[in-house]
């Protein structure tokens, strides 16, 4: 979504692997906001660029199955940013590891 709201047609994907030197994937959204791009597994800093500024840029981890990434460019004073972890696979199992929320305030001191 751009800032209006609106989905954000024409923009720039950009996906640059995170220490190695390959030139990077570059995909246009639609009409409607959507862009499909294949990766290889790996490190990526991901942008979006609309005209010559980028409107945002983030760090995804590409695993090898199907992901879905949006962005939302709308202000909002309500809007939480929401954190992750990685938690490995428990000892014993073969069990993968797994992406979990992690609850990050600025109050999280003992006793809050």
């Amino acid at each position: 979504m751009g800032t209006n709201g609106r989905p954000l047609g024409d923009a720039e994907i950009r996906f640059e692997q995170i220490g190695r030197q390959i030139s990077p994937i570059i995909s246009r959204t639609d009409a409607n906001g959507h862009f499909t791009v294949e990766v290889t597994r790996g490190l990526y800093k991901m942008s979006l660029g609309s005209g010559a500024a980028v409107k945002a840029s983030i760090t995804v981890k590409a695993t090898g199955l199907n992901s879905r990434i949006d962005f939302d460019l709308r202000p909002s004073a309500e809007k939480k940013i929401k954190h992750y972890v990685w938690v490995g696979g428990e000892t014993g199992t073969h069990l993968p590891g797994r992406w979990v929320e992690a609850d990050i305030r600025a109050d999280s001191s003992p006793g809050h």
